[in-house]
Order: C-alpha cells, then sequence, then structure tokens
C-alpha cells in the first residue's frame, strides 16, 4: 500500500440512510490507513449542545453564536478516533442519545449551522488521508475530493439490513413501516434547500444490493487503489 500511503487521498462517500457508509467507510479507512470522520456527528454534536444549554433547537442565532465561541470542539485523539468536547467536557458517548436523535434532524436543517459545519469539516479534511462520509460531502463539504463514491442500494435492501439490526437488538418493528420510512426521509433529503442528498456529477455509483460487507468494502478499495 505505499503508493495509497504517500498519496493526500480524500475520499467522499454520500449515500442515503442504511446504505452502510459508516461501516463501510471505517473498513475501507482502517485497510489505507486513513483518518476516517462521519460529519453526522457535528450535527449530533450541535444537538447535544443545544440541549446541554437550555437552547430551543430552532433557535439558530443562539446555536451559531456557541459554536462560533468554541463552545464545541473537536479533537482526534492519539488512538485517531474523532472526540466531541462541549464546555470542556468529553461529551462524544451521549450523541446517540434518544434525546439527541430526536432534535438532531432539526438542527441539521438549519441553514447557517450547515454552513459553519461545511467549512468546519473542510478544515478536518485538509490535504490529509481521509475517508469522510455523509450526504452532501462530494457536492459540497468535497467538491474537489480525489475519489467520490456514492453508496446506495434499494430502500427493501436497506430495510432488510435495520430490520435485522433492530431484532437483535431487541426492537420489534414492522418491516413494511422500515420500507415506508426510509423511503420517506429520502425523499426528505433529497429535496430539502440546504445541501440536498444527492450524488456529484463526478461520483461513482457503488450499489451494496445483494452484496456482504466484504464485497462492498473490497470494491471501494479497488477504487482507491485506482485513485491512486
Amino acid at each position: 500500500m505505499s503508493g495509497a500511503e504517500e498519496a493526500n487521498t480524500r475520499i467522499a462517500i454520500d449515500g442515503p440512510a442504511g446504505s452502510g457508509k459508516t461501516t463501510t467507510g471505517k473498513l475501507v479507512a482502517t485497510r489505507f490507513g486513513f483518518r476516517f470522520f462521519d460529519t453526522g456527528i457535528m450535527y449530533r454534536a450541535a444537538t447535544r449542545m443545544a440541549q446541554l444549554q437550555g437552547v430551543a433547537f430552532t433557535d439558530e442565532a443562539t446555536i451559531v453564536h456557541s459554536i462560533e465561541e468554541s463552545v464545541l470542539e473537536f479533537v482526534f485523539d492519539d488512538a485517531g478516533d474523532f472526540r466531541v468536547f462541549i464546555l470542556g467536557a468529553d461529551e462524544t458517548d451521549s450523541l446517540r442519545s434518544p434525546e439527541v436523535d430526536h432534535g438532531v434532524s432539526t438542527v441539521a436543517a438549519l441553514p447557517v449551522v450547515r454552513q459553519l459545519m461545511v467549512q468546519m469539516q473542510r478544515d478536518i479534511a485538509g490535504d490529509d488521508q481521509i475517508v469522510m462520509v455523509g450526504r452532501d460531502i462530494g457536492t459540497v463539504v468535497l467538491p474537489d475530493a480525489e475519489l467520490k463514491i456514492y453508496l446506495t442500494a434499494s430502500a427493501e435492501e436497506r430495510a432488510r439490513r435495520r430490520f435485522e439490526q433492530n431484532r437483535s437488538s431487541g426492537i420489534r418493528q414492522n418491516f413494511d413501516e422500515i420500507v415506508t420510512d426510509l423511503k420517506a426521509r429520502d425523499v426528505l433529503d433529497s429535496e430539502r434547500e440546504a445541501s440536498p442528498l444527492r450524488p456529484a456529477d463526478d461520483s461513482i455509483s457503488v450499489s451494496s444490493d445483494g452484496k456482504s460487507l466484504e464485497e462492498v468494502v473490497d470494491e471501494v478499495a479497488q477504487l482507491v487503489k485506482a485513485a491512486e
């Protein structure tokens, strides 16, 4: 992998909810020794910050002010893992709480918050070797990334994975309801005014339908090698 280690390859992976972006991105980053970053964590961090400060999730001015005053800090630790500090305390492990789940879509839709986050995401990426995943990486955050991948799967395939995950976690949910929810989210993500979900014009589409995780990772890895 000497070529991959020498090249400053920035990999943008976008795709709809449940397409496997995060898991695939982490494994690809590990394989090549790149950093990995899931941009969704930043919107979760802003949501958690508002919650801790008792700020309404719709109060864009106050949330923006707190971000600008560095209430939020994003750092990579010695192990290369991304950590979130709010008012000096490590809040990384609280970002997947039900309360954050409930508010993150509202905070992420605030236009000025997105503008600030995009700039921060660009600063995090720099010119380094990184795999960055989200919904607007190739189109907005890193439009000049060396490799752009649009990872997708049918709503039914994504629902099947979600159904299996939920069942293994003891969560009971109707399969058809999951399909309906995913399709509805696809519409919202694709039609929102700020940074809508769509493949970049120069992205490479990778479908995970009917493929194992290992097969998808191998396919993406081959694209990384070709982009060196």
